[in-house]
């Protein structure tokens, strides 16, 4: 009788609805976690002081002078705001640097300096700004020339094969008037001392010895969207512009504020309140998986995307890969594809430093399968350029005002490449010999292959370019940098990457594992047997020239000279070690398809 005891029908009800909740909790799929992380910081970087000049003669131009350049304001306004609610990262150290990579001058006249003051002068500007989208668009917004540049770090931690973190900076510069009485060769110097006003003289421009110094807005991300970036500068400087003409307290307009350090402050309040969800409250995408769309101030919204981890690299922004194709041309990207394949000590050099960290991004995007592990700094700033004397290899990038702090000796161990003269970086002098070093060459069919792949590039891109004008609006086109890949770029990339991949054919057969992790490569083996070590036989007037001519390969001396450098660097060996991972997916993918083509 107790054992056909009825179930008591409270637990019978919590029986059902405990096996219901267990039913729920197995079937209920795991959400992805969205973190926030569009922006990182927002500074406002600009002179701490006038310097010294007492080698200064007081005329108009360049102040003869070194001020001392820093974070005036920041937000947050400290790394602990992030890492107290889970964001393990903090603002670049020294980030004045790299805002100023050519160093902090200083402008005496009664106007700011213009594109080709700030030439002259060495600072760090579009070569022909009257052709570039964000640099006219931010000196109309200002109403004063500007310069648009951006960088990019890299870092990792003590842990070996540990993964590569990117910060990306993107800063907006100008010039405003320094506070009056900090120089006594400034017109109002006198008007400080007598209290006298000096608002009217600062409007009709009668000051012909008034100090102008710098200031810049910097925001940073570690997401590759310097072109979005790019468009949040922009409307930022829009409003903060509107806002600051609109004032009933000052009329005046953002440059020709008479208080540097009240501006400063407005600066500040204003970029705070607009940026503020951007660092805290909107997040980041999910790479592969969710995209993210954000609204900022006026127009239409952001799109903001991440690469795939186990695809090709992500790029900076859009036009990328033509825009440093036009820069290099076919000679100068084989010279630089090779440099980084093996590993050499490289220094690009600009007059204007975006297209540096632009360049150096696609050189280091376009290497793949292999990753660039070694120092990496694309804007090297004055104060660092001892780097150069490193005796392990490098990527660097500098302001070409900044060579001539460098020894020439230095240099000639060093592939230097002129991004604003490539055709000149590459001459050799038959007396003395190349000006710098030159790296091993790629393999003759390598090369060949991706100067063809160039020159389609560009023409492809020229037919996409006058299709765009001629089906938009004037006035209606977005800046490149915000767009995406275009489809010639991408094939473009797939092609490098076929070549590059094709280098190291046959390595299966070299390589055995003495366990999971640690692959034993047979270096001469691969150097004796590898495909790409032989190039096709060239038929001459001498020779019958018959099928079995035709078909014919031989083994080529420069195919082996690179090979030999190639399977000793680092990111050779890093690539076997990484071969069962996620991120080779891709290359695994590459060597299938080339691979039954060759047999």
């Amino acid at each position: 009788e107790k054992e056909n005891a009825a179930v008591p029908p409270t637990q019978e009800v919590e029986e059902k609805s405990k096996k219901k909740k267990e039913k729920e909790e197995v079937k209920k799929p795991e959400e992805p976690e969205l973190e926030p992380g569009v922006v990182d910081f927002v500074c406002i970087i600009g002179a701490k002081d006038i310097g010294d000049q007492r080698n200064d003669d007081g005329s108009k131009g360049w102040v003869q002078s070194a001020p001392e350049c820093c974070v005036l304001e920041r937000f947050p306004p400290n790394d602990e705001f992030h890492i107290n609610n889970g964001r393990m990262t903090g603002l670049i150290p020294q980030v004045e640097w790299f805002c100023f990579p050519e160093g902090c001058k200083l402008w005496r006249g009664p106007n700011a300096p213009t594109h080709d003051d700030l030439k002259a002068g060495g600072v760090s500007t579009m070569s022909h700004p009257s052709l570039d989208f964000s640099s006219s668009n931010f000196d109309t917004c200002l109403d004063t020339t500007s310069s648009f540049s951006w960088f990019v770090l890299s870092s990792n931690s003590d842990v070996y094969g540990s993964k590569l973190v990117k910060t990306y900076g993107t800063i907006v510069r100008f010039y405003v008037p320094a506070p009056k009485g900090v120089d006594p060769r400034q017109d109002d110097f006198a008007q400080m001392l007598t209290g006298g006003g000096g608002e009217d003289d600062a409007k009709s421009g009668s000051y012909q010895k008034r100090l102008w110094v710098p200031i810049g807005i910097c925001l940073t991300t570690t997401l590759p969207i310097v072109g979005v970036i790019e468009e949040i500068l922009l409307r930022t400087c829009n409003a903060m512009q509107a806002q600051l003409a609109s004032d009933e307290s000052s009329n005046l307009a953002l440059t020709t504020s008479g208080d540097s350090a009240s501006l400063t402050s407005k600066i500040y309040g204003l970029l705070q309140k607009d940026l503020f969800h951007l660092i805290v409250n909107f997040s980041m995408p999910i790479p592969g998986v969710v995209h993210c769309s954000i609204p900022f101030l006026e127009g239409e919204r952001l799109h903001i995307t991440a690469a795939p981890p186990n695809g090709l690299p992500p790029l900076p922004h859009g036009s990328a890969i033509a825009s440093a194709c036009r820069l290099l041309g076919a000679e100068g990207l084989t010279l630089l594809l090779a440099a980084a394949l093996t590993e050499c000590r490289i220094l690009i050099h600009s007059v204007n430093v975006a297209n540096v960290a632009m360049v150096a991004e696609v050189i280091t995007a376009l290497i793949f399968p292999f990753a660039w592990q070694l120092p990496y700094i694309p804007v090297l700033p004055k104060d660092m350029l001892e780097i150069l004397d490193a005796p392990l290899p490098f990527f660097v990038g500098a302001a070409t005002a900044n060579l001539k702090f460098v020894d020439q000796s230095v240099l000639s161990e060093i592939v230097v490449v002129d991004l604003d003269d490539v055709a000149g970086s590459t001459e050799y002098d038959g007396r003395r010999g190349a000006r710098t070093k030159i790296p091993p060459a790629l393999p003759a069919s390598v090369s060949t292959s991706i100067s063809k792949a160039l020159f389609r590039l560009l023409r492809e891109d020229d037919e996409l370019e006058e299709l765009m004008k001629t089906s938009m609006f004037p006035g209606c086109r977005r800046s490149r940098r915000l767009e995406n890949e275009s489809m010639p770029e991408r094939k473009f990339r797939i092609h490098v990457a076929i070549q590059i991949c094709s280098l190291v054919r046959g390595y299966q057969d070299c390589l055995f594992f003495v366990s999971a992790s640690q692959p034993v490569f047979n270096r001469d083996r691969f150097l004796r047997q590898a495909p790409a070590l032989f190039e096709d036989k060239r038929p001459t007037a001498l020779i019958d020239i018959n099928y079995t001519d035709r078909m014919a390969k031989i083994l080529s001396p420069r195919s082996k000279r690179f090979l030999s450098v190639l399977v000793n660097t680092q990111h050779f060996h890093q690539l076997l070690e990484r071969l069962s991972e996620e991120e080779t997916s891709f290359f695994h993918e590459v060597m299938d398809t080339i691979e039954p083509e060759e047999d």
